[in-house]
């Protein structure tokens, strides 16, 4: 394995904003590893994206089993969130054993259990908010993490303003030429 300061965990549902860190870090020789979700969907069979797309971008995926949060009460609804201390068992069993300098979370269920074992570990967890509110999982990651990175400054007051930093959203740097391209030729 590589050095150990130059390991990251990302995890998250947010998988645009994930790879375009994952294409700066890889720039800068960090050993990365993907939490995630291995299924697409509770029941179904096939791949989730981020279990096709991460593998393909050169990084390790490893599969994540835990609950997750819905915002309806029933009880497959209360069977998920039974799951969510499996979530955090596994977490931490895997933080435990890749022993990351850091840990980045880009939201979603997938992103809490991470985020708390992280915290009980004193692994530093920066969590980026994409959206202009604050997300659930967000929201109850905030006190677990050391950073909360935000998009947009209408999220700030979903968080502690002494962790919260507005840094915007990762941008894929093809991204940024396709529209100035688009641009270029239309305006």
């Amino acid at each position: 394995m590589a050095n150990p300061t130059n390991r990251i965990v990302i995890t998250g549902g947010h998988l645009t904003p994930a790879l375009a860190l994952i294409n700066q870090l890889q720039a800068d020789n960090w050993e990365i590893y993907y939490l995630g979700r291995k299924k697409a969907m509770q029941g179904d069979q096939s791949l989730s994206l981020e279990a096709r797309v991460i593998p393909e971008n050169g990084v390790t995926f490893i599969p994540l089993v835990t609950g997750r949060f819905r915002r309806h009460f029933n009880f497959r609804n209360l069977i998920s969130l039974s799951k969510m201390p499996l979530g955090i068992l596994h977490a931490l069993l895997l933080l435990i054993k890749l022993k990351p300098a850091i840990v980045v979370s880009f939201g979603g269920y997938l992103g809490f259990p991470v985020v708390v074992s992280a915290w009980i570990l004193r692994i530093p967890a920066i969590i980026h908010e994409q959206i202009s509110v604050g997300g659930l999982a967000n929201r109850l990651s905030a006190p677990f993490a050391t950073k909360i990175a935000i998009s947009f400054p209408t999220s700030q007051q979903f968080y502690p303003s002494h962790k919260t930093v507005l840094t915007g959203i990762p941008l894929q740097p093809g991204l940024l030429k396709t529209r100035a391209a688009i641009k270029h030729k239309y305006a």
